[in-house]
């Protein structure tokens, strides 16, 4: 018996929502909570992303780094309150320890050295 391969049979199939994102969408209030928060939270990254590239000062650039990397972070961790993952936490405590080290090294820069 010969195994014929069609050339349809190689292409990739595009999953559904469903195989996405589950069967079912929660509905309860305390995932609508955390939906809204994702949003309030991805709307202040869009409007810092926005600013950012507006603004021309160095010292805004750099509280304009952090108002962009910690939403990120914010909604990592709202994310994981409604999916199951083992390391959610490391990785918001690493991001948020590395977050601190990288504002106070780029100020140190900007103020060159004093304190």
């Amino acid at each position: 018996m010969v195994n014929l391969v069609l050339a349809a049979d190689n292409i990739p199939r595009v999953p559904t929502t469903t195989e996405l994102f589950g069967s079912t969408f929660d509905a309860s209030p305390f995932a609508l909570t955390i939906y809204c928060a994702i949003i309030i939270m991805g709307i202040a990254l869009l409007m810092s992303l926005v600013l950012l590239v507006k603004v021309r000062n160095d010292t805004s650039r750099i509280v304009l780094a952090d108002a962009v990397f910690y939403p990120m972070l914010g909604i990592y961790l709202a994310w994981s309150y409604l999916h199951e993952t083992q390391i959610a936490y490391e990785v918001v405590m690493f991001g948020g320890l590395l977050g601190l080290l990288t504002s106070v090294s780029l100020a140190r820069i900007v103020t060159k050295g004093r304190r």
